[in-house]
């Protein structure tokens, strides 16, 4: 073999990989379009495969677009080319107007889940809250002075309740620690009182019984503490942890997202109008001008048998 003949020899070229092509539904529905010429009513049924495709990715049901497509075309009745694109246009329309309203109240479900998120992070929060070490700075305070918390009311309530139990088996002495840890340095109103009645019912001996008036202040004004921060404690609990009905009918404001929504539909209404006057007045004009039809066609007729008797009298007479 000469070297000119080995020089001819075609090189073995290396092959690319097959490719296998999309194998997701939307990538399939994509592909398909490929040799798509003359626009989505190139071939019957193209269009609605491609809904059915992407309903099938959004979790709907071609179904109930077929079935609402077959009602509409059987409640219009369309006898022309024109008016069947009509209410093929007014089916993807209310489509469309279903999806806005789906989304709309999902945008409403998703702000309420967030709130009752919310609220169940900040009762998790208050629960461990409950079970925190107080600094001995806030106890120097006075704890009753302290930010709203959790540990501050159950404590509160704690050391309330201790109170009010050495005041009914007459252990007016040794309370002063629990009364600064409460009220502090600087009492409060009902604080002063407290510590004022709790330091005359211990000013008598044991000989003498303590004053009845006295006792009997104090265990109002004890009580009366009790309410006071068990009502507030409510409050607060109200305020960062319940989920009360006032807050899920709050969702129901629209918000930005919704009034661009409510936009949408307002749109998608208007368009649903227009081609519905479109459609009823292209049936109309339609069905006159089959009316105008056939009354011609009756009338030609018509004239055509009488010039045919007129013209078969002559005749008759002179045969007669």
């Amino acid at each position: 073999m000469a070297l000119t003949d080995l020089q001819n020899i075609p090189k073995k070229t290396e092959t690319a990989p097959k490719r296998r092509g999309p194998r997701t539904v939307s990538g399939k529905a994509r592909v398909s379009l490929n040799a798509l010429k003359h626009g989505r009513r190139s071939r019957p049924g193209r269009h609605l495969e491609m809904l059915s495709a992407s309903m099938a990715e959004l979790g709907e049901d071609p179904q109930e677009f077929r079935l609402l497509r077959q009602k509409l075309l059987e409640s219009f009745q369309p006898s022309t080319e024109a008016a069947r694109m009509l209410v093929e246009d007014l089916t993807s329309l209310r489509w469309q107007r279903r999806r806005l309203e789906r989304a709309q109240a999902a945008l409403i479900a998703r702000r309420v889940q967030k709130l009752e998120i919310k609220r169940q992070r900040h009762s998790l929060q208050v629960s461990q809250q409950t079970t925190e070490p107080i600094p001995l700075a806030q106890l120097n305070v006075g704890l009753i002075h302290d930010v709203d918390s959790p540990t501050k009311f159950q404590k509160l309530l704690e050391w309330l309740e201790a109170l009010k139990n050495m005041a009914e088996v007459g252990q007016f002495t040794d309370c002063e620690v629990l009364l600064k840890c409460v009220y502090g340095p600087i009492p409060t109103l009902r604080g002063g009182i407290v510590r004022g009645l709790f330091k005359t019912l211990a000013e008598p001996s044991d000989a003498t019984p303590p004053d009845r008036a006295s006792l009997t202040a104090l265990r109002r004004e004890l009580e009366a503490e009790i309410a006071n921060v068990t009502q507030q404690y409510h409050l607060y609990i109200r305020k960062h942890v319940e989920l009360t009905p006032v807050m899920r009918d709050e969702c129901l404001a629209p918000t930005e997202a919704q009034r661009w929504l409510m936009r949408e539909m307002n749109s998608i209404d208007r368009q649903i109008a227009q081609k519905t006057r479109l459609l009823l007045e292209m049936e109309r004009t339609q069905r006159e001008a089959e009316k105008e039809s056939n009354a011609a066609e009756h009338v030609g007729g018509r004239s055509h048998t009488e010039h045919d008797r007129f013209s078969s009298e002559p005749a008759e007479q002179s045969q007669a």
